[in-house]
């Protein structure tokens, strides 16, 4: 059997800054818009993401697993 490599699509690439002091029971969010998506993504401030280094990342994982 022999495959061939599959080549990505070109994807953009956006940089988000976050900025200020996240509160518990806060939820940050992102909206994706364009010609064949339209989602928000959501992450709650809580016990366990309560940081911006870590809601960025929840960000993160949000939009890959989208």
């Amino acid at each position: 059997m022999t495959t061939e490599p599959v080549v990505p699509a070109t994807v953009p690439a956006y940089k988000v800054t976050l900025a200020g002091a996240p509160a518990t029971g806060e939820t940050w969010s992102v909206k994706i818009v364009s010609a064949t998506v339209n989602v928000t993504l959501n992450v709650l401030v809580d016990g366990t993401v309560d940081t911006l280094a870590e809601i960025a990342e929840a960000l993160a994982a949000e939009i890959r697993d989208n």
